[in-house]
């Protein structure tokens, strides 16, 4: 799945900010940056955001809060924490708030891209899932509509008695 994807990217490092709307551009997403949480927390609450890129490490809203916020604004949105101080702890924290992943920096261009890419098939998955158990709730809904009228139950156990 290429391109397509609203992309919030949240990173107090103006250099790493720039790099990733960069790579994330020329795979035709659409990105939005922010260089605080607090910032970031205002997009996710304006606009409608698929995947939200973090900086773990930021003055004043870190991203481990931004992610508890992307998960209360919308629970279903991938949230990928990117760390130039990653440990075991923070990592392990990250994803039990419900991160899809957590990179360390630095890191190559190719796996943020990769990253990115696999997330955008898991949330096919999930809006695939979410409309199939739809088209099954409305098919049971209405599956019993023809036989539920005591009229009609009489007509069938009539036909069913005379065979």
């Amino acid at each position: 799945m290429k391109g397509n994807a609203h992309i919030l990217v949240v990173e107090d490092e103006q250099d790493m900010l720039l790099g990733l709307r960069k790579i994330l551009s020329k795979q035709g997403h659409h990105v939005q940056i922010a260089e605080t949480g607090s910032i970031g927390a205002q997009k996710l609450e304006q606009s409608y955001f698929d995947i939200v890129i973090t900086d773990l490490k930021m003055p004043g809203m870190d991203g481990m809060e931004l992610l508890r916020k992307a998960k209360g604004v919308h629970s279903d949105i991938i949230v990928v924490m990117i760390t130039g101080y990653g440990t075991v702890e923070s990592a392990v924290e990250a994803m039990k708030l419900g991160a899809y992943d957590y990179i360390t920096k630095p890191f190559d261009p190719e796996r943020i891209r990769t990253v990115v890419r696999k997330a955008l098939k898991q949330i096919a998955l999930i809006n695939e899932n979410r409309y199939l158990k739809q088209k099954m709730r409305e098919a049971s809904d209405t599956q019993n509509i023809v036989g539920d009228s005591k009229k009609m139950q009489g007509r069938l156990q009539g036909i069913l008695c005379s065979h």
